[in-house]
């Protein structure tokens, strides 16, 4: 995406042919640039998320740490990422969802005691026995729970885990974040600050366009 409200454009416009040709060349350059730095994204490593050290603290505090937050950003590099010893299971495999539906006891109970739930408002019935199996340890940083559905993970942690869980919320990326980067303020006033559209290197309008289309409409409906 090139914003020709990003130019700084002359007072008078060139009525002479070989001026209007100057000017193109220019716009052509600054277009040629901008869309360097967009491009030399790619490169970005895993960038540290000023959230990571909340999440650490919440873990030592409570049995629970739930992080929720809009789809895409970044909610489960986060997490593996703070958390790599845990074992991770994400709901959104239809097998792993079936099980953890099918048997909510045995799902627990034959997991360890540091376990990462991705996509946990999928599976409801998980919920009382992990404040069962988190009650009887007594322990803090036993579970972590994630999910972009906000308010059905809400509504499960209200109704079985309230007092034993430390909640946390993830937006996508700050400048402040992106500030050890070769990203520019206008780079991210334009782009935003998904994970994804830095990591892969997509088209801004090609990214919300395909963002919209299927997370939220399909978590709207």
């Amino acid at each position: 995406v090139f914003c020709l409200a990003d130019v700084a454009y002359p007072k008078d416009l060139p009525r002479n042919p070989a001026d209007t040709d100057k000017l193109g060349t220019r716009l052509s350059n600054q277009k040629h640039a901008y869309e360097h730095e967009m491009l030399d994204t790619k490169a970005l490593k895993m960038i540290e998320r000023t959230m990571a050290q909340k999440l650490r603290d919440m873990s030592e505090w409570f049995p629970v740490v739930s992080l929720t937050g809009p789809r895409q950003s970044g909610k489960s590099t986060l997490i593996k990422a703070v958390f790599p010893e845990y074992e991770y299971l994400n709901l959104e495999n239809p097998e792993v969802r079936r099980a953890a539906l099918d048997d909510p006891v045995g799902f627990i109970s034959r997991r360890p005691d540091h376990l990462i739930i991705d996509e946990a408002q999928y599976a409801p019935e998980l919920f009382s026995m992990i404040q069962v199996a988190s009650d009887e340890r007594g322990r803090t940083g036993q579970y972590v729970l994630s999910g972009s559905q906000n308010f059905l993970l809400m509504h499960n942690i209200q109704q079985s885990l309230a007092g034993r869980v430390g909640m946390l919320k993830l937006l996508p990326l700050s400048y402040q974040e992106l500030s050890d980067t070769q990203i520019s303020l206008d780079t991210y006033l334009i782009r935003g600050g998904y994970p994804r559209i830095y990591d892969a290197g997509i088209p801004t309008d090609m990214f919300y366009q395909n963002y919209l289309m299927t997370y939220v409409e399909r978590d709207a409906g």
